[in-house]
């Protein structure tokens, strides 16, 4: 196996084939990096018979001595179900070695125990040869933290299937607390629209005050600014809104009022009728 320095573009092509893609890997994110001031190199991982089986995006950050840190955020993006792990990730080393190089992060976009709805490891789902394979490779295991941690990529990630065949199917699979959340906000009026880049401040604006409801610190706003310019135009992030017309809002009430009265005078009608035949039979 060996790992050298691919164009993007044949990076990019890699990455949109194979199924562990993900954000953090693309060279959008590696423009992110640039923009504050750290080298990104983009390697590719041949076989013997130099096909292309692997790849990462490597961000270099000075270090202890001169040397330099390496971190791959959610890669190298390969098959860690395959024989090939270890081979593949000294032949990242070997080269980031030539790079003076002192250490290199890895966090692979790839599942290493699924979990429960409550939390429970699903018996059977741990894939313990890649974990394996990573330590053949010379590789340390932090170990699982849980919380938030700032200095890492989300080491814990809630997946909802999407594959339902309606909106309803996929409400009805939810938690009757969530479903119902969900129901009563439909009811409500409640409307998701896209911001615009002038109202960019907003999503800082909403970001500070949870954090100081839930006691976490929100990025500058310069973070926000930044995910903006580098994956905007590409369609792979955007800023949502929830949204309550007060107006609309009121008038859903005011049609409700209107329905619950002709309900109650109906059925006060209906008690009347009920009533009055009682007494003309008495």
């Amino acid at each position: 196996m060996q790992a050298r320095e691919i164009s993007k573009a044949i990076y990019t092509e890699f990455l949109q084939r194979h199924s562990l893609d993900n954000v953090w890997q693309t060279t959008m994110m590696g423009d992110m990096q640039e923009a504050r001031g750290r080298h990104v190199l983009y390697l590719g991982i041949f076989d013997d018979t130099d096909t292309l089986t692997g790849a990462t995006n490597v961000v270099l950050e000075s270090s202890h001595f001169g040397a330099l840190h390496a971190g791959s955020p959610r890669g190298p993006i390969l098959d860690y179900t395959g024989s090939q792990v270890t081979a593949s990730l000294q032949a990242v080393r070997d080269f980031l070695k030539q790079k003076h190089v002192m250490y290199w992060t890895l966090n692979p976009y790839a599942v290493y125990e699924k979990h429960t709805l409550d939390g429970k490891a699903v018996q059977g789902s741990r894939c313990q040869g890649m974990y394996d394979q990573l330590m053949a490779a010379g590789a340390r295991h932090r170990g699982f933290v849980h919380g938030i941690d700032n200095s890492t990529e989300p080491r814990w990630m809630y997946v909802i299937p999407t594959d339902f065949d309606s909106p309803q199917a996929m409400l009805d699979s939810f938690a009757h607390k969530c479903s119902r959340s969900i129901r009563r906000a439909m009811d409500f009026g409640v409307q998701v629209r896209e911001l615009s880049e002038e109202e960019l401040p907003l999503v800082d604006e909403m970001f500070v005050h949870a954090g100081d409801k839930h006691e976490f610190s929100w990025r500058n706003d310069d973070y926000t600014r930044r995910l903006w310019n580098a994956f905007h135009e590409s369609g792979a992030v955007k800023f949502l809104v929830v949204e309550i017309t007060l107006q609309d809002y009121t008038g859903r009430l005011q049609k409700t009022l209107e329905t619950l009265r002709q309900q109650q005078a109906e059925t006060e009608d209906s008690i009347a009728r009920i009533r009055s035949k009682k007494c003309s039979t008495a």
